[in-house]
């Protein structure tokens, strides 16, 4: 069963990839949404309603789990187990490859986005045709379920449905090709930031900081254990991003050519904004900042932002500028997002809730 979970876990992380996280904050959490779907327009109720059926796959409890590489490491004998194991290996690899490709464009063109949920659908409906023939001889009964209405049928109906759809919007199989990108050393040693002097420079420095903090899935193999985030990183980049979000929505109203771009950062303020009393009471188990460069790269960002408006310098960007400094910025708060409720939601978290009322 531990080879079934790591494949039910590497498909939901390609849906949180997505931007379909729903599934991923446990049940009364209030962690906000990374990033809206990039499958969008009238077939976006498809890609809730998969999203949906992932997270009512039954699974184990998390203290229950077992790292994939404990159970999908050592070929066995079992032909039915051994495919299991295979089919667990392809999928995590997959989704690990698509979650730390250098260049994810999945995320954000629609035709690259429904090419991976065609991918997830058809997956998805071979996990249920298979757990129908586990639950008739009981192996699922000690799973953890959330309550869904939905028949096997109707379930499988909506993922063949929106593998069909899949093919209608998807215009490029760049996900297949997607690879791990290796860090260089280089690049940790001669520029550890992008330094900020003019306003141009803001997108560059963003994406440097979104790469910071881009985050390694604790189910894959090649995760070690480390945090993801440390407390102070994660309250100090929310309450610098919303700032900086604030700055950028008047920058971009202030002129008509880039005007379309405020409500954008005005949306994303608001989702920081709901999310920094949610993590202030957040404490370190063990007090440890996993990489600094993003506290180093944020505060860069910051201090240039301020000095600019200090010496009366506006923040006036071209229009393809802006959209640049939108994505980037998109970047950053997404792989905050997905950095933080990772390291919240994996057994071994270094995060705690300090609340006094807790």
């Amino acid at each position: 069963m531990g080879c079934r979970q790591a494949a039910v876990d590497a498909i939901r992380q390609r849906l949180f990839d997505l931007g379909q996280d729903h599934w991923y904050p446990a049940p009364g959490d209030q962690l906000a949404r990374s990033v809206q779907p990039v499958v969008s327009g009238i077939e976006e109720n498809l890609a809730t309603l998969v999203d949906t059926i992932a997270f009512a796959i039954p699974t184990r409890l998390p203290e229950e789990r077992r790292p994939p590489t404990d159970v999908l490491g050592t070929p066995t004998r079992d032909a039915t187990v051994e495919a299991w194991r295979q089919a667990a290996v392809e999928l995590l690899a997959g989704s690990h490859a698509l979650s730390a490709a250098g260049e994810q464009p999945w995320r954000d063109d629609p035709g690259a986005g429904w090419w991976v949920m065609g991918d997830v659908a058809v997956a998805l409906e071979a996990i249920l045709v298979l757990d129908d023939r586990l639950e008739e001889l009981g192996l699922l009964s000690d799973h953890d379920r959330p309550a869904l209405a939905m028949s096997l049928e109707e379930r499988r109906l909506i993922l063949s449905q929106t593998a069909r759809v899949a093919t209608w919007h998807a215009t490029t199989d760049l996900a297949d090709s997607a690879a791990p990108q290796v860090p260089r050393p280089s690049v940790r040693v001669a520029h550890p930031i992008s330094l900020v002097s003019v306003p141009e420079d803001l997108a560059p420095a963003q994406h440097r900081l979104s790469r910071f903090l881009r985050p390694l899935v604790a189910l894959d193999s090649a995760f070690d254990g480390e945090p993801e985030i440390s407390a102070d990183s994660a309250r100090q980049i929310t309450a610098s991003q919303l700032y900086l979000c604030r700055v950028f929505a008047a920058a971009a109203a202030a002129a008509a050519k880039t005007q379309d771009h405020a409500p954008f950062f005005a949306e994303r303020a608001e989702v920081l904004a709901a999310l920094q009393p949610q993590i202030s009471h957040l404490i370190d188990v063990v007090a440890r900042e996993p990489n600094r460069r993003r506290l180093w790269q944020q505060s860069e960002l910051s201090t240039a932002v301020i000095r600019m408006a200090d010496h009366g310098v506006p923040i006036r960007l071209q229009r393809q500028q802006m959209a640049e400094l939108a994505h980037t910025t998109h970047e950053v708060t997404h792989n905050l997002a997905k950095a933080l409720s990772r390291e919240l939601l994996r057994t071994s978290s270094n995060l705690r809730d300090a609340h006094p009322r807790h």
